[in-house]
């Protein structure tokens, strides 16, 4: 195989190894339980033997996300999703029945005994399933999904994200890249700084080290050691070893009853394989390969392809970018001028062409293609395995025994879990959460969190910005870059200050609050209450017994009250509310209000005190000073961060100008100066 942008590739007899390394990316399948990496701008792609997983979820589901086009694909009892581009697609077939909307990119999914609700408008999703809900919202970017039993949380405001998940769970963080996750009987831990992978997987364990480009991966009963500083890489594996050095480009391999040898210096590859043999020139960039009763060949000049495999054989020309597949009794046809696809497929052909994102799937045992402009994806999943390729970063995935896949251009991760694998890539912001025995992974841009969570604890460090989760009695904790978030969830309550000033809470059995963006709010509470701020401080809330309080535009006020009583008071909010709410309100909220709340406001910036059972302090010229006072008081002074915050109760803090300066003290004690952190 060809190694120009140090790319490695290696065939292995009945299980053939192949390791792409375009951007430093390492593919790798190990025979009855294959590896697979790829490692395209520092992405991780495993692939896990026994019962490995590609995006394989149930009875055998895939998942796919690509790029800004991300595709998912779930295949329970054969249904299918994906997602593509600004115009997703979502379908879901589990009482065999499909529906997809991609107008205005809202998607409304019922399916059998449970229901799918998308919405993306704003670009937010909402999900219902069955025995168990899923509730997104994705304005500022957050997402909270309850998941019955198994509840999931995940905010993605400044780009983090936080999931809780049944009787197991995942974690990862992914601020510098590094990515940790712990998942019950057999955790998974990964750190990805340097662009280092650790993964640690009950009776088999996997580590790699990806400093200057190395990788390292033991692996139970056969184990896996490559390193790729200058270009070299080793494989140690069971019953058949593989040696691989890459220095001057050349590798050797030798494997147990059949070896392999390759040189690579003019960028040539020469393998003997035993009773199947295989040879590869690469040259100008051609591939000839020769395999027993089936053989392969490959020319690169202009960037073409072709391979004749015995009963089916396949032919790919790429130079202007066209791809053709001949498949004995089905064969498939692809041209990618304009990103272009034309398949056919034996009993019934399918043939898609779709301009800049065009999309084909094939699925005649089950398989799938999908092409997406500059970043197409090709999947088969006929014995199940899968096919990727994605612009200068390429994936190609064989799926024997259900294993699982994944490439994201920049900054992807992909993990095989056995029983319950997760999948993620997250190149746009892209979110995908495989939920097969209620397991959850999320990636999210620069600051991905992924979180698993076994006995119900979580733990999060997220780069510049670490995060730390303890979920035992079901109470969460997260702080998260210059917005700190705190979540406890104790009787099942959680809540979460994120980023742009958004807040998310989950609460008790079923509530949900959201602070999102563009200072909205969105709540959906248990029965049916619901709670929003939107725009010019609008406010909307459906409440248990149907009231209903709306502060919108024009400054004007309703309120529905239990008998259902309302008043409306508008333009200078001049007039008096009495009932479970005694309100005075004057001019630009300038008087006092008393009831179960009590605010004392001043002159539309929020000035003076708040009572009640939360007593708060707001100034609200730049948004300047919150003190929240019950379990927890805070007082925050805002435009730099210049002045003191208390945080009373479990922890305080003082903040300093912006650079968390001074100190933080309570059940942690942190001195801080210039944002360095330098005193603890």
């Amino acid at each position: 195989m060809g190694v120009g942008g140090w790319s490695v590739f290696i065939v292995n007899g009945g299980w053939s190894v192949f390791i792409v390394n375009g951007c430093w990316s390492v593919f790798i399948v190990n025979g009855g339980w294959s590896v697979f990496i790829v490692n395209g701008c520092w992405s991780v792609f495993i692939m896990n033997g026994g019962w490995s997983v590609f995006i394989v979820n149930g009875c055998w589901s895939v998942f796919i996300v690509n790029g800004c086009w991300s595709v998912f694909i779930v295949n329970g009892c054969w249904s299918v999703f994906i997602v593509n581009g600004d115009w997703s697609v979502f379908i879901v077939n589990g009482g065999w029945s499909v529906f997809i909307v991609n107008g205005g990119w809202s998607v409304f999914i019922v399916n059998g005994g449970w229901s799918v609700f998308i919405m993306n408008g704003g670009w937010s999703v909402f999900i219902v399933n069955g025995g168990w809900s899923v509730f997104i919202v994705n304005g500022g970017w957050s997402v909270f999904i309850v998941n019955g039993g198994w509840s999931v949380f995940i905010v993605n405001g400044g780009w983090s994200v936080f999931i809780v998940n049944g009787g197991w769970s995942v974690f990862i963080v992914n601020g510098g890249w590094s990515v940790f996750i712990v998942n019950g009987g057999w955790s998974v831990f990964i750190v990805n700084g340097g662009w280092s992978v650790f993964i640690v997987n009950g009776g088999w364990s996997v580590f790699i080290v990806n400093g200057d480009w190395s990788v390292f991966i033991v692996n139970g009963d056969w184990s896996v050691f490559i390193v790729n500083g200058g270009w070299s890489v080793f494989i140690v594996n069971g019953g058949w070893s593989v040696f691989i050095v890459n220095g001057g480009w050349s590798v050797f391999i030798v494997n147990g009853c059949w070896s392999v040898f390759i040189v690579n210096g003019d960028w040539s590859v020469f393998i003997v394989n035993g009773g199947w043999s295989v040879f590869i020139v690469n040259g100008g960039w051609s591939v000839f390969i020769v395999n027993g009763c089936w053989s392969v060949f490959i020319v690169n000049g202009g960037w073409s392809v072709f391979i004749m495999n015995g009963d089916w054989s396949v032919f790919i020309v790429n130079g202007g970018w066209s791809v053709f597949i001949v498949n004995g009794g089905w064969s498939v046809f692809i041209v990618n001028g304009c990103w272009s696809v034309f398949i056919v497929n034996g009993d019934w052909s399918v043939f898609i062409v779709n301009g800049e994102w065009s999309v084909f799937i094939m699925n005649g045992d089950w398989s799938v293609f999908i092409m997406n402009g500059g970043w197409s994806v090709f999947i088969m999943n006929g014995g199940w395995s899968v096919f990727i390729v994605n612009g200068c970063w390429s994936v190609f995935i064989v799926n024997g025994c259900w294993s699982v896949f994944i490439v994201n251009g920049c900054w992807s991760v992909f993990i095989v879990n056995g029983d319950w694998s997760v999948f993620i890539v997250n190149g746009g912001w892209s979110v995908f959460i495989v939920n097969g025995g209620w397991s959850v992974f999320i990636m999210n841009g620069g600051w991905s969190v992924f979180i698993v969570n076994g006995g119900w604890s979580v733990f999060i460090v997220n780069g510049g910005w670490s995060v730390f989760i303890v979920n035992g009695g079901w109470s969460v904790f997260i702080a998260n870059g210059g917005w700190s978030v705190f979540i406890v969830n104790g009787g099942w309550s959680v809540f979460i200050m994120n980023g742009g000033w958004s807040v998310f809470i989950v609460n008790g059995g079923w509530s949900v609050f959201i602070v999102n963006g563009g200072w909205s709010v969105f709540i959906v509470n248990g029965g049916w209450s619901v709670f929003k701020v939107n725009g010019c401080w609008s406010v909307f809330i459906v409440n248990g017994d149907w009231s209903v309080f709306i502060v919108n535009g024009g400054w004007s006020v309703l309120s529905v009250d239990g008998g259902r009583s309302v008043l409306s008071v508008d333009e200078g909010w001049s007039d008096y509310v009495d009932g479970d709410w005694s309100d005075y309100v004057d001019g630009d909220w300038s008087d006092y209000v008393d009831g179960d709340w009590s605010v004392f406001i001043v002159d539309g910036d929020w000035s003076d005190y708040v009572d009640g059972d939360w007593s708060v302090f707001i100034v609200n010229g730049g948004w300047s000073v919150l003190s929240v006072d019950g379990g927890w008081s805070v007082f925050i002074v805002d435009g730099d961060w210049s002045d003191y915050v208390d945080v009373d109760g479990d922890w305080s803090v003082f903040v300093v100008d912006g650079d968390w300066s001074d100190n933080v003290d309570g059940d942690w004690s942190v001195f801080i100066e210039d944002g360095d952190w330098p005193t603890m």
